[in-house]
This record gives structure tokens, sequence and C-alpha cells, in this order.
């Protein structure tokens, strides 16, 4: 059984959703690996975290949700694309996830959308990194913002529909 981090007040009134950070890459031709949250939800799995939907400035636009991530994420607004209605297909320990990108960050995502996510269906939040020196995804990239020419080219690689691979238990 997963252990939490820290107690948090989960059975509050107030609608919580959940959300996963995946890191990306150009360099690494789309590829998305799991990256650890500020605020990890689990000690085994540092990539997910929850936070109160009443606490997203209205009026509850894909821009407000991502501001409000990249901001508890210490993450540039500029690197951060959301998908949302994953669904989990395939076995116990490694699923593969669907998700759709959403495109206009001016779509609304309401409050219901939002708190129905759980912690096997989250919001995904993928963040556009640099590559370090072995290839991987660069972490101390992602608090600057993207650069214009760079803007899209990870994402472009992705299709409408993204499928990641995911595991119950995430070690880093």
């Amino acid at each position: 059984m997963l252990k939490r981090l820290r107690e948090r007040d989960l059975d509050s009134d107030l609608p919580h959703a959940y959300y996963r950070l995946y890191g990306t890459s150009s360099s690494i031709r789309g590829a998305q690996r799991p990256v650890p949250s500020q605020t990890p939800l689990f000690r085994e799995d540092p990539s997910l975290a929850t936070f109160f939907v009443d606490y997203v400035a209205p009026p509850l636009r894909a821009k407000d949700y991502i501001a409000y991530i990249a901001d508890l994420e210490g993450i540039h607004a500029s690197r951060i694309t959301l998908y949302l209605r994953s669904q989990a297909m395939g076995g116990d320990m490694i699923q593969e996830v669907e998700a759709e990108q959403i495109k206009d960050p001016d779509d609304f995502i309401t409050r219901r959308t939002a708190s129905e996510t759980s912690d096997r269906k989250p919001i995904m939040v993928t963040v556009e990194l640099g590559a370090d020196e072995y290839g991987d995804v660069d972490l101390n990239t992602k608090g600057t913002p993207l650069p214009i020419s760079l803007k899209g080219m990870a994402r472009s690689l992705s299709r409408t529909v993204s499928r990641v691979r995911k595991r119950e238990s995430v070690a880093y």
C-alpha cells in the first residue's frame, strides 16, 4: 500500500484534482518520463500530486490550471501542456494511458471535470524540458521560459492522443 508523504485534508468539502508530471524533450524524440513533483502525494510515486480546485483562479480555463500548477511546481508556464480524459488500459503493473491534449489554453475545464480525477486517472501534465549531457530530461531547465524556436517541437512529435507507459510504483 502506498504511504502518503504528509497528512492532507483530502476529506475536505473542497474539491481536489490529481495530476501527474511527465517530462518530454525534443532531443529524446517525444519520449515521456515521469518527473518528481514538488508536492508529491505518495513517497513511492513522486510524480503524482494533488491540489484544491477552488484555489485555481477563475474562470477555470486551461491556462488558469497551467498557471496554478506552474506556480506549485516552479515550472515556467510556457513549458506545460495538459492532457485530460486519461483512461487506463492493460495489466496491473504497467498500463497504457490514453489522454486528449488540451490544445486551446482558453478551453474551460469545469470544477466537476477536475474533481473527477483520481490517483488512477489524473490530469497529465507534460513539461517540455531540455536534455542533459546524458540525453535524459534536464530538470534544471523547468523554470526558464521555453525558447520560441523550440515551443511545440516536442509536442509536435506527440499525437493528439498520447500513449505513455505508467507504472504503479515509480522509483527515482
